[in-house]
């Protein structure tokens, strides 16, 4: 079996019930996060997104642990930047895949 990961990218909204939606994948996280950070193809959608998550994924059915990379949207700079995964997320996994 193949086990290389992909690398899920998911955007996160914590207000109006913590919606979150999976927008991609790449093969490489170096893809992944130069296009999470630039916030390709508008992912951020004029700022109703202001987290989102990397996440790498084997193949299979529930593969935990996940490696998990934050992202804040930067306002003023209109791009995501890393940061640490918010406290009102520390028990939740899972996001780009069940």
């Amino acid at each position: 079996m193949n086990k290389k990961p992909i690398y899920t990218i998911t955007t996160i909204r914590p207000f109006l019930g913590d919606n979150n939606r999976a927008v991609g994948f790449y093969y490489d996280f170096e893809t992944a996060d130069e296009r999470l950070r630039e916030n390709s193809c508008d992912i951020n959608e004029c700022n109703h997104y202001p987290f989102a998550v990397i996440e790498e994924t084997l193949p299979g059915i529930y593969t935990y642990p996940r490696p998990e990379h934050w992202y804040k949207w930067n306002r003023q700079k209109e791009v995501y930047e890393p940061c640490e995964k918010p406290d009102r997320y520390k028990q939740v996994i899972g996001w780009g895949l069940g």
